[in-house]
């Protein structure tokens, strides 16, 4: 009796034995990762500024009350936490990722600047 997983593999890769491939070593994926680290970086940024002016809008539309007020204050703080946490780990990635002799970007281009 044959083992269904392994009928199910063999489906899925029936005629492509000889079909070309690329080889990934470290280094491919490496660049895979860090060409992914960067496109979130840029989307959490993205929607870090989004934050940023939602809140300070709110701070605007309070009009000195002082509950919407500190609401606003306290996601502004959080939005400033956020992007300072996103920004130090895209340095420490980035910063291994060197450290270890794999092409990388750097920062400011990677978040687009």
């Amino acid at each position: 009796m044959s083992n269904p997983i392994y009928m199910a593999a063999g489906a899925l890769t029936e005629g492509i034995q000889e079909t070309p491939g690329m080889d990934l070593g470290y280094e491919r994926v490496i660049i895979i990762a860090t060409g992914l680290m960067c496109f979130f970086l840029r989307v959490s940024i993205i929607l870090v500024i989004g934050g940023i002016a939602w809140y300070g809008i709110k701070m605007i539309m309070s009009q000195g009350s002082p509950g919407p007020f500190s609401s606003a204050k306290a996601g502004l703080i959080w939005a400033f936490t956020a992007l300072a946490v996103i920004l130090g780990a895209g340095t420490i990635i980035l910063t291994v990722a060197a450290f270890i002799g794999a092409p990388t970007p750097s920062l400011p281009s990677c978040v687009g600047l």
